[in-house]
């Protein structure tokens, strides 16, 4: 009996752990338009220096 809850434990791990392809794909759920304003809002963000930064070593 332990076997048999062990071996249906262990395929319901397996069977939910099966890879979803185009999970992390932007162009799944963004448009192109979309998919070019958000790298460039990043970009942006990235690039841009916060108010009262210096450049002084920590």
């Amino acid at each position: 009996m332990k076997k048999l809850i062990a071996a249906l434990f262990l395929i319901s791990i397996l069977a939910s752990c099966q890879s979803k392809t185009n999970q992390y794909q932007t162009g799944t759920y963004l448009s192109d338009a979309d998919r070019d304003s958000l790298l460039t809002n990043i970009i942006t963000f990235i690039y841009l220096k916060a108010p009262y930064a210096n450049n002084k070593p920590l």
